[in-house]
């Protein structure tokens, strides 16, 4: 936690970065402006990743797509805590993989999605044609910030 410290004191004086670059106090995050105020650029990731001395730095899609990947690869229980995050697929593990399965993975995928992840609204949620290893996912989501419509590929193993 130190070194996080003096890292955003570094960054407080902002006289070296550009003039849309900000960064606000209040959770750490070096953000973007476009013209409208609207959080478009990059963050520093969680968790945190240092390279050469520095921290990792995404842009926002790329985050909101790590976030998903989070919420559907953790089932509820398992993170100490916050033990209602998470999508319930996992427990659909072991069940024969056809169409009841695929479509009680959608509700659960949509029912953690929109509890978890708030900064998009899903548009679409398809599930591929249930083979016996594996359960293929397509999210089509919007941005809430920059209405930017962006789709996410994901495959459970079952």
């Amino acid at each position: 936690i130190p070194k996080l410290v003096n890292l955003i004191k570094k960054f407080e004086d902002e006289s070296h970065l550009s003039e849309k670059v900000k960064l606000t106090k209040q959770d750490y995050s070096l953000r973007y402006m476009d013209n409208n105020g609207l959080i478009m650029g990059r963050v520093i990731t969680y968790p945190l990743l240092l390279t050469n001395g520095g921290v990792v730095i995404d842009d926002y899609p790329t985050l909101i797509d790590q976030s998903i990947r989070s919420i559907l690869s953790w089932g509820p229980g398992s993170r100490p805590f916050l033990p209602e995050f998470g999508c319930k697929v996992e427990k659909l593990l072991g069940e024969p993989n056809d169409w009841l399965v695929a479509s009680l993975a959608r509700n659960f995928i949509i029912e953690a999605i929109s509890a978890w992840e708030t900064r998009i609204t899903l548009l679409e949620v398809t599930i591929g044609m249930p083979t016996s290893k594996k359960l293929d996912i397509l999210l089509h989501y919007k941005i809430n910030s920059t209405r930017e419509v962006k789709e996410f590929n994901f495959q459970y193993q079952l």
